[in-house]
């Protein structure tokens, strides 16, 4: 029977990636871990990334924070907005590093911009409430529209609200209610929010039709 190490020479880091894809899918931890192993050391980054989580997780491996984030790093480094967005939420919440919210904020932008809607939507967050950055209701709409073309309903009902507050002090009530209107019918734990901030809007412009 071959060794893990004779067993994994056989592929490229690439084809070694895909094995240990296939066993983990099926729950075979332990055959895809030589593999997902040979595929990071030989510079896989999606290897590199899955091993992180593995790691963070304790899936397939013993639970090692440490290790988790240092591989989280040298993925992110690689450019990958997956590991971008869970470093970032490692900085923001202090798991396996000191807390940074303002590394953070950095994080989920390359991530954002990278394309991935979880990360502007993060991004939008912060920004509205000033996590990690002064408050910038400008820069939290741009990336929460982002966010809210992927449907996420958290960005529609944020949106709705700063919509209806304003910006610079200058409110909406027509787009407030069309996100708040988008947000609501998703029927999902924001929706009852949502069909609140929409009454509250419709009454505002009843009264100001009523003017």
């Amino acid at each position: 029977m071959a060794t893990p190490r004779r067993e994994t020479e056989r592929y490229t880091p690439r084809g070694a990636y895909r094995i240990a894809l296939k066993h983990a899918r099926s729950g075979r931890y332990e055959r895809a871990l030589p593999f997902l192993r040979f595929a990071a050391s030989g510079g896989d980054v999606r290897a590199v990334y899955a091993l992180a989580t593995w790691y963070l997780h304790g899936r397939g491996v013993t639970l090692d924070v440490q290790s988790g984030v240092q591989l989280l790093q040298k993925a992110a480094e690689a450019g990958l907005a997956e590991a971008c967005y869970d470093l970032a939420v490692c900085y923001e919440t202090g798991k396996g590093v000191k807390k940074d919210e303002h590394r953070a904020l950095e994080l989920y932008c390359r991530a954002a911009v990278a394309g991935l809607t979880d990360a502007a939507l993060e991004v939008g967050r912060m920004c509205y409430w000033g996590i990690g950055t002064c408050r910038d209701l400008s820069r939290a709409r741009r990336f929460l529209l982002r966010a809210a073309r992927s449907r996420k309903s958290e960005a529609e009902y944020m949106l709705g609200v700063i919509y209806e507050a304003g910006i610079s002090g200058q409110a909406d009530l027509v787009r407030a209610k069309h996100w708040y209107e988008r947000a609501a019918a998703r029927r999902d734990g924001i929706s009852e929010k949502a069909r609140q901030g929409l009454e509250e809007v419709t009454r505002k412009m009843g009264a100001t039709e009523q003017m």
